[in-house]
């Protein structure tokens, strides 16, 4: 029987399993780590705390290992994208990593699209979530750093050169970066003069799913390990997501409910909406893309909701109070983006509401005006994917906040969707698995690794809440465009000093 290891870096915390060679979940364990944001919309984090995360999990894998007689046959990974990480020849960081959240490249991006259209090359228009503008502002703003850097990586790279020594990327995660040409899936020397990245500071691109090294020395030992062991790189964590959950098809849509919220669906060739609005990556199955529509908000913001408002940790009792309260929310609104506003518009300077609270209002109606709020979003990423060609009757939703019956079904009202909420409890990681066992030659391919995992709950849309959601999403659209957020921005920021 073949076991192995796969790996998940994701926004709060690392995540590490073993699997069996049928798909069989044996062990796991989370590391947990924090993000540090700022004034200016600056996100950072200290790239220690990956690696310090990623050899807790390998100890921890070892120690599993020798206590059952494991041997491991290699390691999978996948990981959060965009975030930028400038290290030495070493792969020492030379400053902490700006985040995928981080906007302070805002600025710089408007400027790219006008001259460049990177959205005819790379399937993105250029946002401050990616790569490229991050470099680009790491250029005009921290000059001795962007000529001191040896290469720069994302947290998935980082963690490879951990691994392996070696610096090297994939295709699904180097697609994130906005300097990814689609239909070489090489650099694309257009997009790396507009953010200014010489060629020669990005890695390697390896097809996603190929084994791109192996575990040195230290590695292997800390894995309890007798001999050097196969490193996978599987993907970016969306894509690999979407893999897990069974999503392989063309036109097939994964819901993922995370830190952030992405909607996606694959595609055999690159598909560019016309609009601009939907994204095309690279997928985790080689040679193929994946369509994704996102927002800003999601599951950190529930979570801020049940710490800061009710002052708790009891996700149930938060549910509980939401269902008491109708559909609307007792006519409450709220715009849920605490850290800006993703699709379908972009703004940075966006932030989080709450509308029409009376004397009347309950913290129930809260909890269920911000389920609503973050609803809505995925509903409009739902809405931009039709208008792209993406016309599905159902959807598979995973994430923290799939594990809230009502806000999958107040999602399956909103939508007019079919849902399946899948018995497996860890999306990313069944990608991971999926990927390196079909790397390993454990099957065919990584489609029939997948499979179709078995669903845990089906939800059918109401119609007749669904026609209560779209009023108030309705009314949801004129409060944020009554909204000058800028301005707003602008005046608050002095106020807070």
């Amino acid at each position: 029987m073949g076991y192995l290891l796969a790996l998940d870096a994701g926004t709060s915390s690392m995540r590490g399993g073993i699997w069996d060679h049928t798909g069989v979940l044996l062990w796991m364990h989370q590391a947990a780590y924090r993000v540090r944001s700022a004034q200016g919309g600056r996100v950072e984090q200290d790239p220690r705390s990956f690696l310090s995360a990623l050899e807790e999990i390998a100890a921890a894998a070892g120690a599993c290992c020798r206590e059952h007689g494991i041997e491991l046959a290699g390691v999978g990974l996948a990981s959060q994208r965009s975030s930028l990480i400038a290290v030495d020849e070493n792969g020492g960081a030379l400053r902490d990593a700006i985040m995928w959240q981080d906007k302070r490249s805002e600025p710089l991006c408007a400027a790219v699209d006008e001259r460049y259209d990177p959205y005819a090359v790379c399937g993105m228009r250029p946002t401050p979530v990616y790569t490229g503008p991050k470099i680009l502002w790491l250029r005009q703003n921290e000059p001795d750093v962007f000529m001191s850097a040896y290469k720069f990586l994302g947290v998935h790279e980082y963690l490879l050169h951990r691994m392996t020594g070696r610096f090297v990327t994939d295709e699904s995660v180097a697609s994130r970066s906005c300097m990814l040409d689609l239909y070489t899936r090489r650099w694309s020397p257009r997009l790396l003069e507009a953010f200014g990245a010489p060629p020669e500071k990005l890695c390697e691109i390896v097809p996603p799913g190929a084994i791109c090294g192996e575990t040195a020395p230290d590695f292997t030992a800390l894995l309890g390990q007798p001999r050097a062991l196969p490193v996978v790189s599987a993907g970016g964590d969306q894509q690999c997501a979407a893999l897990g959950l069974g999503v392989t098809r063309a036109c097939a849509l994964s819901i993922n409910c995370g830190t952030g919220a992405y909607v996606a669906a694959q595609a055999q060739s690159p598909v560019l909406d016309p609009r601009k609005d939907v994204i095309c990556n690279c997928s985790a199955l080689p040679g193929a893309y994946v369509l994704e529509a996102s927002t800003m908000a999601s599951g950190m913001v529930y979570d801020w909701f049940v710490h800061a408002v009710c002052q708790s940790t009891d996700y149930q009792s938060a549910d509980a109070g939401a269902a008491a309260s109708p559909p609307g929310a007792g006519g409450v609104l709220a715009l849920p983006d605490l850290m800006g506003r993703g699709m379908p518009a972009w703004d940075g300077a966006a932030r989080g509401v709450f509308y029409n609270i009376g004397f009347h209002t309950t913290r129930g109606d809260l909890a269920r005006a911000v389920l609503e709020g973050l609803a809505a979003g995925l509903c409009a990423c739902v809405e931009l994917m039709r208008a792209a060609g993406v016309d599905p009757a159902e959807a598979v939703c995973s994430g923290g906040l799939s594990k809230s019956p009502l806000f999958v079904q107040i999602l399956a009202d909103m939508t007019g969707l079919k849902i399946q909420t899948p018995r497996v409890c860890e999306a990313t990681l069944r990608g991971v698995w999926a990927s390196s066992a079909a790397a390993f030659g454990w099957y065919a391919d990584m489609r029939e690794a997948a499979g179709a995992p078995p669903a845990q709950a089906r939800y059918r849309p109401d119609g007749a809440t669904g026609a209560v959601y779209k009023k108030a999403n309705e009314a949801r659209r004129l409060l944020y465009d009554a909204l000058d957020t800028r301005r707003l921005g602008s005046l608050l920021g002095s106020v807070c000093g």
